[in-house]
């Protein structure tokens, strides 16, 4: 049996709980159900979960996870047998999938290989489940851009199953909530004007960190933690390595080296998936015939490029993006915005 936890985000609800959003009522959450389905490969019975609803109040990243109040559809979507590791979506157990022999018979000879220990009660993260998925697709030859976008959904997973604060004692994630708390607060007028949550917990971020920034020593532990952990929920990631070179001098070091190792090794990971994506997605925009998705690519290789520091290859995916006839209206707010937010000398 999966423990609940699997399918939520402690930090992200953390997050979302502070900038004042309204809990939602049951028939708005996201639910699923238990179904058993047979493992097309193997013929093992398994359990899978079958999304029955969700929603999207949490609002959007700028590399498209759509993130849902209480539990996350994206932990939830992948399913993975655990007999021969055989791994896809609901519909690929269905009835009448029909596996080729050659690649049924390359699973049953272990060809696919799980990056991460099997946990008794809580199984394989999601993120090791949509790896399963790009091993399962690549040996049946799926195509680039169902490969993309699994491998995008596995830093999506990475990025809801992380805790940035982890590794720090509870009376300081408790003060760090409090904090948070009051500082939400007071500046609750401000970070409503956003429409899009997301966009509001990352100015939430930026905030907490300049208050860090004006502090000395000790002092600075608990705004910065705040903006470490906003910032790694939300996959910003040099943000949060920034944040954590404020970090070093106000905490002890054997404290210091504990949380630095959980944070940098949760982003290394997500960044391992980014690149695949990128990689994947690359091929898909030499492929692509359609101008609108072409541009919407080309958008999104250039924020993968972003989030993973690589400026200039950011803002060349950026401009081409910007050059594609046809895009989508929406895409010029996003690419302005996107291209604002890259150091100052890569604008």
């Amino acid at each position: 049996m999966m423990s609940s936890c699997r399918y939520r985000s402690t930090a992200l609800a953390c997050a979302l709980l502070v900038i004042g959003l309204a809990v939602l009522g049951e028939a708005q959450a996201t639910t699923f159900s238990s179904v058993e389905v047979k493992c097309p490969v193997c013929s093992a019975k398994l359990v899978a979960r079958s999304l029955t609803s969700t929603n999207s109040f949490g609002g959007a990243d700028r590399d498209f996870l759509k993130r849902a109040r209480g539990w996350q559809p994206i932990l939830i979507y992948p399913v993975t047998c655990t007999g021969c590791w055989y791994s896809g979506y609901m519909s690929d157990f269905a009835e009448t999938v029909t596996i080729p022999d050659d690649v049924k018979k390359k699973i049953l000879g272990k060809a696919l290989r799980p990056p991460a220990a099997l946990n008794k009660e809580e199984g394989l993260p999601a993120w090791a489940r949509y790896d399963l998925i790009a091993q399962s697709y690549s040996l049946q030859k799926k195509g680039a851009q169902k490969l993309a976008h699994v491998c995008l959904s596995a830093s999506w997973a990475v990025r809801l199953e992380a805790d940035a604060l982890d590794a720090v004692a509870k009376e300081t994630r408790q003060q760090v909530g409090e904090w948070l708390e009051a500082f939400d607060e007071k500046n609750r007028e401000e970070f409503k004007k956003f429409k899009n949550d997301v966009d509001a917990a990352i100015a939430m971020a930026r905030k907490c960190e300049q208050v860090a920034d004006g502090l000395e020593g000790g002092k600075r532990l608990i705004p910065a933690l705040a903006a470490l952990q906003l910032y790694r929920s939300y996959g910003e990631n040099t943000e949060a390595k920034r944040v954590l070179a404020v970090l070093r001098p106000a905490m002890p070091k054997e404290a210091f080296d504990k949380l630095e190792k959980s944070v940098s090794s949760s982003i290394e990971l997500e960044g391992r998936y980014q690149l695949q994506a990128l990689g994947h997605f690359e091929t898909v925009v030499k492929e692509e015939k359609d101008a609108a998705q072409k541009a919407v690519v080309l958008y999104l290789c250039g924020e993968l490029n972003r989030r993973l520091g690589r400026w200039a290859e950011a803002k060349k995916f950026f401009e081409a993006a910007e050059k594609e006839k046809g895009a989508p209206e929406w895409l010029a707010g996003w690419l302005k915005e996107q291209k604002q937010r890259l150091p100052k000398a890569e604008k």
